[in-house]
């Protein structure tokens, strides 16, 4: 009878004193309170400024660079709830897998499966959400333990493949059933425990040649996901989306003007992109206008009224910018559509009259 086969038997027969203590799990499931603890008291664990701030995995963000995210993200939870329901499984499953693999393995296993699951997350999920959760880790260990109980003899491989098979497809069906479960991490994190299982073997069994394999398929899912991962990321909108808002919030315009434009140009409908870039053409041109280039703020600004046409300001500020140019008839054209969409503008009617009546110069 092999070690993998013994140690099976005793850890459903010997009296719980006789086996090792999973002290690798308690310590999992210390850490991952003490983080969530750590997240509530520093801005609290359900806001996502301070989830994306210590580590969770924002797809945009990891292919803008950050790429460790797709590792940290396991660390972080998404309040109690999220927590406990996690802690629970690693309680279950992780206990029984360092028992059936050894601490190091258990360990190795755990934290591949996790990097596996924000891999596969990161390559096919093209939602821009913040992802947080040990829970591609969990599913992992159902991946060790579906492959550990396969090696069993037939006497005990049926009660232990449905003790493990029973809840994992629970959890799957409850993952596709709710749009907010982030199931790519789930299967991607099963996988990759399985596989990782495979490679590495339970105590005793190592095999150079499957830890090859394994690294070769690591290798190519990699590279594979990476350039699918890409194409698909600048095909979607949302990406060029959120890394504006990002740069908007950095005061960095011409960037958010750039990456506004190609969302629009994927999705011409988004009027969140189409506002957005008003604003950010709006900055560019009051910048421009306070270095006294009067024409590039007066091609911004009329940038403006393409994306927003009943944008007062844009048509007042245009209006300024002719103006000053001394294109009067166009800065009085500009002005009076102000006041036909906004009769109370402050400022315009008497500008429009300034302008009709005098010569003077006007300041902004």
């Amino acid at each position: 009878m092999s070690d993998e086969q013994r140690e099976a038997e005793g850890s459903d027969s010997a009296p719980s004193r006789f086996l090792p203590r999973p002290w690798a799990t308690m310590l999992l499931i210390a850490g991952l309170s003490g983080m969530w603890l750590w997240t509530e008291l520093h801005g609290g664990s359900t806001q996502l400024d301070t989830l994306v701030r210590y580590g969770a995995r924002v797809n945009y963000l990891v292919w803008s660079g950050q790429y460790w995210r797709v590792f940290t993200y396991q660390f972080l939870h998404i309040g109690l709830v999220h927590l406990a329901f996690n802690l629970f499984a690693l309680h279950y499953l992780g206990g029984a897998t360092e028992i059936a693999y050894g601490k190091a393995r258990f360990l190795l296993i755990y934290f591949l499966a996790g990097l596996g699951g924000g891999l596969t997350g990161l390559f096919l999920d093209q939602r821009q959400t913040v992802a947080a959760g040990a829970s591609g880790a969990i599913f992992g260990l159902f991946g060790a333990l579906v492959y550990y109980s396969v090696q069993l003899p037939p006497t005990l491989r049926h009660g232990q493949l449905q003790r493990w098979l029973v809840p994992l497809l629970i959890n799957l069906a409850y993952g596709l059933s709710s749009p907010q479960v982030d199931n790519y991490a789930h299967v991607g994190g099963f996988a990759f425990g399985l596989g990782a299982s495979y490679a590495i073997g339970a105590p005793g069994r190592f095999a150079w040649r499957r830890l090859a394999a394994a690294v070769l398929l690591l290798a190519s899912f990699g590279y594979g996901g990476y350039r699918y991962g890409m194409a698909a990321q600048a095909r979607n909108p949302l990406t060029y989306l959120m890394r504006a808002q990002r740069a908007l919030e950095d005061q960095q315009y011409d960037a958010a003007a750039t990456d506004l434009r190609q969302a629009l140009r994927l999705d011409p409908g988004n009027q969140v992109a189409r506002g957005s870039l008003a604003s950010a053409l709006m900055h560019l041109g009051v910048e421009a206008y306070n270095r006294r280039d009067w024409v590039t703020a007066g091609e911004y600004f009329k940038q403006v009224i393409e994306a927003r046409p009943d944008a007062a300001e844009a048509h007042y500020d245009l209006g300024l910018a002719y103006y000053q140019q001394g294109r009067v008839e166009e800065a009085r054209a500009e002005l009076r559509k102000v006041l036909e969409l906004k009769p109370d503008f402050p400022g315009a009617r008497q500008l429009l009259d300034e302008i009709t009546g005098q010569d003077t110069g006007v300041k902004h």
